[in-house]
């Protein structure tokens, strides 16, 4: 799987594409936990300075917000 992809983020004005990267291990979980996605391998995180926007590859309108704490 690529460790990057340019996807549109919903938080990050304007709504152009933005380089997203692979989630980590800590972010996965807190998604399973948390979001009750059960299959994390399609999801990326925004990788803009400041946003806490991820959402899964497929579907921008299914993103999240992770704590700042994870992000």
């Amino acid at each position: 799987m690529p460790k990057s992809r340019n996807l549109t983020c919903k938080t990050c004005k304007p709504h152009r594409s933005r380089p997203h990267k692979s989630l980590t291990k800590e972010q996965e979980d807190w998604l399973r936990t948390n979001a009750g996605v059960k299959y994390t391998g399609d999801w990326w995180k925004c990788a803009q300075d400041g946003c806490v926007t991820a959402r899964p590859f497929s579907s921008e309108g299914n993103s999240v917000q992770f704590p700042s704490a994870i992000a």
